[in-house]
């Protein structure tokens, strides 16, 4: 194409065109993230009501922001999918959060759903930029360090998916140097959705997994949100570069939609990891 990018922790800088008008609308909709800082006091509110903020949010360790200002750029986002999924399974769901504002939640939230993103989705109750407030129309991605300074910003652009796939693979690779995906356990898959049932039935779901820490994963405990669904799990350690899988048997008891919640405890450095198994018994 042409348009080769060089994104370094201030700004996003053009190195080679060949379309002067598609670079300046690229310039346009990139911006210089030293020109605004994310505030101390952005407020939260989680998928279950409560009430936190974004400095809780990281726990301490830098996080990509996927930050949606509304739903109509659905287009635009659902060309970025496949590569926002590929960056999911090589960093962890756990290491990126959707922010939306609050009077957006709702329509972002059933996006998500569609798409099957599993990251963890928070509503804005205030935007938290202390200005370039227009920058935000667009989807937009940065990295968030705990101290609240961001770099690595950028707007993607729904004509130019190798340029896309260039950010993602930064992305990757600053997370891969930064050592916080060296005790981190994540499974191929985090959510899954079984669709229409039968009622009377049980269903088995692997949960699998490869531990990918330089010493023995150890999972202490698997809690499933109802008796219908059962876990079971290695309760030995896991060796390094080890394959495994949670198994657990749902039991379709019960007409109508399910949703139900996995929490697996271990010694990784995210302690805890929810999965979820979904559907529609009939």
């Amino acid at each position: 194409m042409g348009v080769v990018f060089l994104i370094n922790n201030s700004k996003l800088k053009l190195e080679k065109w060949e379309n002067a008008i598609l670079r300046e609308k690229i310039l346009s909709q990139s911006y210089d993230i030293g020109q605004f800082d994310l505030s101390a006091k952005i407020e939260l509110v989680d998928d279950y009501g409560q009430e936190t903020n974004l400095r809780m949010a990281l726990n301490g360790k830098p996080k990509l922001i996927f930050q949606i200002s509304d739903t109509s750029h659905n287009k635009l986002m659902e060309s970025i999918l496949p590569q926002l999924h590929d960056l999911s399974k090589q960093i962890g769901d756990n290491n990126i959060v959707l922010l939306t504002p609050s009077e957006n939640y709702f329509g972002t939230q059933l996006f998500c759903q569609t798409n099957q993103l599993n990251m963890t989705l928070f509503q804005i109750k205030d935007d938290g930029l202390n200005s370039k407030k227009n920058c935000m129309k667009s989807p937009c991605f940065y990295i968030a360090n705990p101290d609240l300074q961001i770099h690595h910003a950028y707007t993607p652009y729904e004509k130019l998916p190798d340029l896309n796939q260039l950010y993602f693979s930064q992305v990757n690779d600053f997370f891969k140097k930064s050592g916080f995906l060296d005790k981190i356990l994540q499974f191929d898959k985090s959510e899954f959705d079984l669709g229409k049932i039968k009622i009377g039935k049980k269903y088995p779901i692997d949960f699998k997994f490869k531990n990918t820490m330089n010493c023995p994963l150890v999972i202490h405990h698997v809690k499933t949100s109802c008796g219908c669904t059962v876990a079971d799990w290695e309760k030995k350690p896991i060796k390094p570069e080890t394959l495994s899988k949670i198994r657990v048997n749902y039991s379709a008891d019960q007409k109508g939609y399910f949703f139900k919640s996995i929490t697996v405890t271990s010694n990784a450095d995210n302690k805890v990891v929810q999965l979820t198994i979904k559907g529609f018994v009939v």
